[in-house]
């Protein structure tokens, strides 16, 4: 719980400086975790105590030399990450990012998952008709599970839209065993 209140400290102090730069800065911190976590012993040596918060500065400093085009609210945010000695808490901190830049830009992220593949007009017509039931802009994720038979399940926020045969399949067979 803890980290959860640091990251999300940290990502609305980071929006107050980047403001209209959210998206820019978010793949640019999301560029950094995939870095840490590409490099083998990287992320487990930023976890270490042992590893000083002058160390990590001095890592992330030779990073920056090396990455052309940051920006520079980004770099610094990245440096002070590392002086307090909270680089572990990156990922977390993107995490809250991406929810405070959704709720700033009235968009929700969802998944949407079919048994079989939708053609990019049938996914275009549900985003559109979800839309407009949230009155919020979507960015929704796909992904096909032949599990489902048939039909589609759609997570909205804490919202699950079940069309799928299975779900309706599942509820029968609850509803029959209660009776």
């Amino acid at each position: 719980m803890w980290n959860i209140s640091v990251s999300r400290r940290w990502a609305r102090a980071l929006l107050g400086v980047v403001d209209r730069d959210i998206d820019l800065a978010l793949l640019q911190l999301e560029a950094f975790s995939r870095a840490f976590a590409g490099t083998a012993g990287l992320s487990e040596l930023l976890k270490n105590p042992n590893f000083s918060s002058n160390q990590q500065e001095a890592f992330i400093e030779s990073l920056l030399n090396t990455v052309a085009d940051v920006n520079p609210y980004v770099a610094n945010f990245m440096r002070l990450l590392a002086q307090r000695g909270r680089l572990v808490f990156l990922d977390a901190i993107i995490r809250a990012l991406h929810g405070l830049a959704d709720l700033r830009q009235n968009r929700m992220r969802g998944k949407l998952t079919t048994a079989r593949p939708l053609s990019p007009a049938q996914a275009k017509t549900l985003q559109q008709a979800l839309e407009e039931k949230t009155q919020k802009a979507l960015l929704l994720e796909t992904a096909v599970d032949k599990s489902l038979v048939g039909g589609v399940s759609i997570q909205v926020g804490n919202m699950l839209f079940d069309g799928s045969l299975k779900g309706q399949l599942e509820n029968l067979h609850a509803r029959l065993l209660t009776r």
